[in-house]
This record gives C-alpha cells, structure tokens and sequence, in this order.
C-alpha cells in the first residue's frame, strides 16, 4: 500500500495537475470566495487571529464558512504557507463541508476545479485504504495531506471519522 501511494504521489507531483506556485494570500481568499460561490456555499470571512511579534508579515487568520467544519491559513509575507480544514464531528454535513474546503483550497492553492476535486477525491480514497487512515500526495511547491481520526466504522455517506486535511508549501 504505501508503494502505491509512493507512486500515485509521483504522477501526482509530476502531472500537469500540479500547482505551479504557491498562491499569494489575496489570490487564495479571493479564489475561496469565488469557489463558495460557485459550490453556492456561505461566503468565507477571514479574521486575523494573530501577527507574528517577530515578523509583522507573518500572519495567521481563521476563516469562517460553516458551524460544523473548521479553517484556518498561515501567510508568510503575502504567500500562503499553510491552509488547514477540519470537521468538528464525525457527522455527514461536516465532513461534506470539510470535504468541501479541502476541494476550494486546493483551487485556491492553483489547481484547476477538476484537478482540485481529482486530488482531493485521491486524498479520500488513499487515506481509507490506508492501515492509519492517513494520506499524502506532493504537488508543485508543497504537500497535501489527508488524515481521518478514527471514531467509528465507515458508513453510507461517512468516511468513519473525522477528516482533517492540509496543504503545507514548501519553505
């Protein structure tokens, strides 16, 4: 299993899927609007959580779509570094919504909408194959990650856990 997932994140990384760079942090935001629109979801609100007292261009901002899933983005002088969504239960409207941020992220990371959805589905189907619940695919200039914490057996419409899902650029 993990040679396959070897080799599914090679073709990935090396595919015409990947990102070409990481995305600016007012490129991000406005692509995650236009994604909640199109995906006729609540428009996101990004808050400032927090500047770094060393490094005043190091900001990390909560993002706001649905009371059931969480976000959050780290930016390092106007690029994304990180952008993170999670599901607050194990309960299907929140892993659809959190499935649904990871699928936005991803666009607003670069990637085209399909090939956003493509890797994002990928993620899914590698993690529940996976013995820890677990994935991980390289795209040009970072990771995205897949895990599922373990709460119960997967069931119809239920991934059997809660999903928590990341993009780290590289630096």
């Amino acid at each position: 299993m993990r040679m396959r997932m070897l080799v599914i994140g090679a073709i990935l990384a090396l595919s015409p899927m990947a990102a070409q760079t990481a995305a600016t942090c007012e490129d991000f935001k406005a692509a995650m609007t236009e994604g909640a629109k199109q995906h006729q979801a609540p428009p996101p609100t990004f808050r400032l959580e927090h500047v770094n007292s060393a490094d005043a261009n190091n900001q990390f901002f909560s993002i706001t779509m649905f009371d059931d899933a969480r976000a959050a983005m780290s930016c390092w002088h106007g690029e994304v570094e990180t952008f993170a969504a999670d599901g607050n239960s194990a309960e299907p409207m929140s892993i659809l919504h959190t499935m649904l941020l990871a699928g936005i992220g991803l666009h607003g990371y670069g990637l085209e909408w399909r090939q956003a959805l493509q890797v994002r589905d990928q993620l899914v189907s590698l993690a529940k194959a996976s013995d820890r619940q677990v994935s991980e695919v390289h795209v040009a200039g970072g990771k995205v990650s897949l895990v599922i914490s373990i709460v119960g057996p997967p069931r119809e419409g239920n991934l059997g856990g809660v999903p928590t899902f990341q993009i780290d650029t590289d630096r």
